[in-house]
């Protein structure tokens, strides 16, 4: 019995400590299709922290494109801009949602042509070191 208890107890501390950072999910992510010769476009996401820390995204890239940036979209005198975002932060049991007309992904100088069926793989790099990675089906809205 007090083995049992020791083990019990033992447990119960481990499972309080937790991960050693913020648990990241990706979901729903897409890539808008191009015209041939365009040479970018947007990818879309949503970043879920289930973690009790804040996250903060610091980059993104894809073998398919030679530079990938976190964009956002800003209307200034009418006129749609677009500003790179160095960091995005995704607070603690929280979510972020990249979305048309706001958050992206901007992905420049493909390196080959895209086709409707395709998928683009995104490596999101974290300011802790941590990365995921997620495939992005090509295709008009999610």
């Amino acid at each position: 019995m007090r083995i049992a208890m020791l083990v019990l107890v033992a447990a119960l501390g481990l499972a309080a400590c937790g991960p050693s950072g913020p648990e990241l999910a990706v979901d729903d992510a897409w890539v808008r299709p191009a015209p041939p010769g365009a040479r970018m476009t947007a990818a879309y996401l949503t970043i879920t922290n289930n973690g009790a820390e804040t996250a903060v995204l610091t980059g993104v890239s894809s073998p398919r494109f030679g530079d990938v940036e976190v964009h956002t979209t800003e209307m200034t005198d009418g006129v749609a801009r677009m500003r790179h975002q160095p960091r995005v932060e995704i607070p603690a049991r929280g979510r972020v949602t990249m979305a048309p007309g706001g958050l992206h992904v901007m992905l420049m100088q493909p390196r080959e042509a895209m086709e409707a069926q395709d998928s683009v793989p995104l490596e999101l790099r974290f300011e802790d070191g941590r990365r995921l990675t997620v495939d992005a089906p090509v295709r008009q809205s999610p």
